[in-house]
């Protein structure tokens, strides 16, 4: 004979129905895990500079902070100036929003300043070589992980950011 009534959920749960966790992980154990975080060492995995490649070469020594902060200006300067001719994302990871319309370069106050910092950003960069400002572009404003043998480029790139911004 078949039972009656409505069929009970398996499992520890709240009075309102929902799951009861089997275990509650902590914030730093789920950031060990997470793939790009692997390069990062153990007592830095949890920091927010782990969560690129170009952060990483930070967190471990590859260079310093003043040609961290230089990059982290570049990119500043890179997604100011596309904002004013409105270009598109460099990654997108669906079509959600793709097709809503961009703001208009007039609603920008300062189109000019931003070109022109831009401009200056690249020829400091165009000092250290072609190879170091794509490698520079591709790390520090892509956020991918450093090409093999690109190393030396990418520290000669950010060398010449870091001279052109002043920073020590």
């Amino acid at each position: 004979m078949a039972r009656r009534g409505r069929k009970r959920k398996s499992g520890a749960r709240y009075p309102s129905g929902d799951r009861i966790p089997e275990r509650v992980e902590s914030p730093h154990a789920i950031a060990l895990r997470q793939p790009h975080r692997r390069d990062a060492p153990l007592e830095a995995k949890h920091d927010q500079r782990a969560e690129t490649p170009f952060g990483t070469l930070n967190l471990i020594g590859a260079i310093s902070g003043a040609e961290y902060r230089a990059g982290l200006d570049f990119a500043r300067i890179v997604r100011r100036w596309r904002a004013v001719v409105c270009a598109p994302k460099p990654h997108v990871d669906s079509l959600a929003g793709v097709l809503e319309p961009r703001p208009s370069p007039l609603a920008i106050d300062d189109p000019a300043e931003r070109k022109h910092d831009y401009d200056a950003a690249f020829e400091a960069l165009a000092r250290a070589g072609q190879t170091a400002a794509v490698i520079v572009a591709r790390v520090v404003v892509h956020e991918e992980p450093v090409p093999p043998g690109g190393f030396d480029a990418l520290v000669r790139g950010l060398r010449m950011l870091r001279d052109h911004f002043g920073l020590r």
